[in-house]
């Protein structure tokens, strides 16, 4: 093994004291605390001493809506390819986010998006003070964020969420399809309107040339029976032989429903979805493509018949109010934070050689060459980080297959000149921040890379 070399890259976390473009007259709110300044209180001065403002010109102070709820983006810290992104959430009219509430958002940048959500009910509060809610939220990047232009999109925020996961419906299928129904057909491109599939085949199968069939909507409208829950079965039945189960949510531009359903076989296996079908039916019955929601959702399963008393029917079903919002806001991101780079390695692990490996407080990415042709990512080596203070364990988070970087022109085509491509695996470190400075060696697969 070659020596190794290690880079580092000394700055600090960015924060980004970013507020909000109003999009409604501002409500007053006098003796209101200067954003950076509450946030400073919240996670305390030693660790806000590590961030530094960056202002952003032409960016106003802050987002108050039309229903009265103010926003604001209060910094978004870099390490390497780690984001983290904190946010405050205030109801200037009322108590709306007293009770659980979700904020859903995308983060883009040029070569990579991520869709993520900070929830009132997750892990990711951190503060709760005289009504501003303060939400934690970070984001992982399978390359380094840093020195490109980052786009955040704050979507919507559902409030008076209700859910009901992995929920027992005691509802006897065979009784339940017994029951007459009758059909439709969406003569409609199915790939268009999200139709989607576990299998290919079983797709196929159900799939025809003349449409999609499906039930009469609303034929049943089986309550649930679950408190809050607003989600029907619509209608329930066997086409061609198939399972059907259709959902239907009460959705609008002023709540967000959405629910999921699954079956166990009569040995407590889960059958696979065959086919998954979206659509909506306006006033006249004509059917059509919903823009923001989805009324219906038919959800076809492949099944033994004979035993279908036996099967098990369960749901995931979540219900909430719905405030849009669509603001974004994009920025250049500065090269800071510390990291450490060690390359000129070589450590072989399964189908891959690690070559290079990048550390922040928060994650380890490996570099990995792997042959062009091989059809897997490889497998995630097990990785320890010795430290002063002890060893510190790793989680594998994501992998990506990058590009091999000596192509050539042949009669065939570009191909490798290698024979080689990287792909990029990315660890978690299980720890709230790593000192970096406390690092002895680092152990992949077994093999050791001393680095002091």
């Amino acid at each position: 093994m070659k020596k190794s070399i290690i880079k580092y890259s000394v700055g600090s976390i960015v924060a980004i004291i970013i507020a909000m473009l109003v999009i409604a007259p501002a409500l007053a709110a006098g003796g209101y605390l200067g954003s950076f300044e509450r946030f400073k209180t919240v996670i305390g001065e030693e660790q806000a001493s590590l961030i530094q403002s960056l202002e952003i010109s032409n960016v106003g102070e802050e987002i108050i809506t039309e229903d009265g709820i103010r926003v604001e983006l209060v910094a978004i810290g870099i390490f390497d390819n780690v984001v983290d992104i904190y946010l405050t959430f205030e109801d200037m009219v009322g108590n709306r986010l007293d009770d659980n509430f979700d904020a859903f958002f995308f983060l883009n940048l040029a070569t990579e998006n991520f869709r993520g959500a900070v929830s009132s009910h997750g892990d990711e509060i951190i503060d709760r003070t005289d009504g501003v809610i303060t939400l934690h939220s970070r984001q992982i990047f399978s390359q380094p964020v840093a020195e490109q232009e980052l786009t955040f999109t704050l979507r919507h925020i559902n409030y008076n969420v209700r859910q009901a996961f992995d929920y027992e419906l005691n509802l006897d299928l065979a009784a339940a399809t017994s029951v007459s129904t009758t059909q439709l057909v969406l003569d409609h491109d199915p790939f268009s309107i999200g139709v989607w599939g576990t299998d290919a085949e079983k797709v196929r199968a159900v799939l025809s040339t003349t449409g999609i069939t499906v039930l009469e909507p609303n034929l049943h409208n089986i309550d649930l029976g679950i408190e809050g829950i607003e989600t029907l079965i619509s209608a329930i039945g066997i086409i061609d032989g198939r399972l059907h189960i259709q959902l239907y949510e009460p959705s609008s531009c002023h709540n967000r429903n959405s629910s999921s359903i699954h079956i166990l076989n009569p040995q407590g296996e889960l059958v696979e979805l065959a086919l998954s079908v979206p659509f909506s039916i306006d006033e006249y019955g004509n059917f059509y493509i919903g823009e923001t929601y989805t009324h219906y959702r038919e959800n076809i399963f492949i099944v033994d018949l004979d035993r279908l008393s036996e099967y098990s029917l369960f749901g995931h079903f979540h219900n909430s109010e719905l405030i849009k919002l669509d603001w974004a806001v994009t920025f250049e991101t500065e090269n800071n934070g510390m990291y450490l780079v060690v390359d000129e390695l070589s450590i072989e692990h399964g189908v891959s050689i690690t070559r290079e490996m990048r550390v922040n407080p928060f994650t380890l990415s490996i570099i990995n060459e792997i042959a062009v042709d091989e059809p897997s990512l490889g497998t995630d080596p097990e990785i320890k980080i010795h430290t002063k203070n002890g060893i510190v364990t790793t989680t594998p988070k994501m992998a990506s297959r990058g590009s091999s970087d000596e192509l050539v022109r042949t009669e065939t085509g570009i191909v490798s000149a290698t024979g080689v491509v990287d792909v990029v695996w990315v660890f978690a470190i299980d720890k709230d921040f790593l000192d970096l400075d406390s690092i002895i060696s680092i152990e992949i697969a077994g093999e050791i890379v001393e680095l002091r």
